[in-house]
């Protein structure tokens, strides 16, 4: 039988109802909820809810910022995540984030922390990924992953990492290497991934795929067990 918490805890500033009477200039979001009518925990944060794309930012009337804070943004919100997850209480001073005694808890079961994926292709978000990231994610060709992961590898060494402890994914997103098509029979999708490999990729994250059922049942069955 689960045993609730009968009554609320709350710290810092909060609404007595959710959903309704906000603390002004804040804004709600709604985690850990179980069912409908279920317990949930409620979090209030100064900073609008971000948006992927900017015309996600166009539809709820959030400016879009440009490259260079963009990247500054990732690289500060990098660096709270890894605070929070290795800290029960945090403190952090940025340019556009703060944490003032921020309380985390419980704790993750993983530690120092739960692995991070984080996701750079340029060399100035390789350079801040550096010091956090457990399995690094990126998209392209084989010549392009081969060479990002180069500078991956000379970024952690300049954060004082082992290269070979971080785990290198790749993305496949069609419209992103049209030449490519794992999905057209096995044999292809063998040498996409044999590709990949020969360039240090261990991960492979695949949009939907086009390909039939049974096609896909097949790589699982007949393929897979021989790239593990």
């Amino acid at each position: 039988m689960k045993r609730y918490v009968h009554f609320p805890r709350v710290e810092g500033r909060a609404s007595r109802q959710a959903h309704a009477d906000l603390p002004a200039g804040t804004f709600e979001r709604e985690i850990s909820k179980e069912g409908f009518f279920g317990p949930a925990a409620h979090l209030y944060h100064l900073h609008p809810p971000t948006g992927w794309v900017e015309f996600e930012h166009a539809m709820f009337g959030i400016e879009y910022p440009d490259n260079a804070e963009r990247v500054d943004r990732f690289g500060e919100a990098v660096q709270v995540l890894d605070l929070l997850l290795r800290n029960e209480v945090s403190s952090f001073s940025g340019a556009h984030y703060q944490l003032d005694g921020a309380t985390f808890r419980p704790v993750p079961i993983q530690q120092p922390r739960p692995p991070l994926t984080l996701a750079a292709h340029g060399p100035k978000m390789l350079s801040l990924i550096a010091p956090y990231v457990d399995r690094w994610n990126s998209m392209g060709s084989p010549e392009e992953m081969a060479e990002r992961g180069k500078r991956l590898d000379a970024a952690l060494v300049v954060a004082g990492r082992d290269p070979g402890a971080v785990v290198k994914s790749v993305l496949y997103v069609p419209s992103v290497t049209p030449d490519e098509d794992p999905w057209r029979s096995l044999d292809a999708f063998t040498d996409f991934v044999g590709r990949y490999c020969e360039q240090g990729v261990r991960d492979f994250i695949f949009q939907p795929a086009h390909a039939t059922p049974d096609l896909i049942e097949r790589v699982a069955h007949e393929v897979l067990p021989g790239l593990r």
